[in-house]
């Protein structure tokens, strides 16, 4: 058969399957009254091959390793080499989606009026931001296509001073593969949290805090770990008013 039934029969362009055998990876032979290349059904077979391997992640250079060189421990080296990173990226995949479900809770929070809610979170990481490095945090972000949000991170010890310092950085839940950066792990915890709406620039101190944390404390929790603050919506972008999230730490998960 010719090229265009080749590439029919098989869902593969004919431009890619002439890139196959400019690669060495399939040989049809020609047709002696025209020369045209005269597909067989062992072509068509290796072709579904490669095509099959090709949407596992294998490059086609450790494609030639299996059908070339018939080396099938590289090959299964490569396969092994593209599920783990597969699993890395499945991974990532769920994060986002836990952290697209949690956003998706906290508006419902402020379209329904809701006070307050609880949960669990899975150990998490703190990256602290600082001038020299930002670029460095948000390259390895952008990398690892980082699950990560924007937060203000109130250690517990440091509760009781009269203003926080600014200790703002990315929270996410996976561990970035960057030793340069300052990383703080997060036990996996119960949280309890509620939302605020305050000024754009400011930032809560511990006399705003205190009544939140009673009002924890009136709903049967106690602050066992630290709190994160991040901004959830505008409230209203002319006069700067945002909703605020406060995520307390409330105990170990048991």
């Amino acid at each position: 058969m010719n090229i265009k039934n080749a590439s029919i029969l098989t869902g593969v362009s004919d431009q890619m399957i002439r890139y196959y055998e400019k690669l060495g990876l399939i040989h049809p032979q020609r047709n002696k009254n025209n020369n045209y290349r005269d597909y067989q059904q062992a072509d068509i077979n290796n072709i579904v091959m490669i095509k099959q391997y090709s949407e596992l992640g294998l490059s086609l250079k450790n494609l030639a390793l299996l059908i070339k060189n018939n080396n099938m421990q590289d090959a299964l080296d490569a396969i092994n080499k593209t599920l783990n990173e597969l699993e890395i990226e499945a991974q990532w995949i769920k994060a986002r989606i836990d952290n697209t479900t949690h956003y998706q809770n906290l508006l419902k929070m402020i379209i329904e009026n809701t006070p307050s809610t609880t949960g669990i979170y899975p150990t998490s990481y703190f990256y602290p931001r600082h001038d020299d490095n930002t670029q460095d945090l948000y390259t390895s972000l952008y990398h690892s296509a980082g699950a990560a949000k924007t937060v203000f991170h109130i250690p517990h010890e440091l509760i009781n001073l009269d203003n926080y310092p600014i200790n703002q950085g990315m929270h996410t839940t996976k561990k970035l593969n960057d030793k340069k950066l300052e990383v703080i792990a997060i036990p996996a915890h119960r949280y309890w949290l509620t939302l605020r709406i305050v000024d754009n620039n400011h930032i809560i101190n511990k006399h705003e805090l205190m009544p939140i944390l009673k009002q924890m404390n009136d709903e049967g929790y106690e602050l066992k770990g630290d709190i994160l603050l991040y901004q959830i919506a505008c409230k209203d972008n002319k006069k700067g008013l945002i909703y605020i999230c406060i995520e307390c730490d409330i105990g170990p998960i048991v």
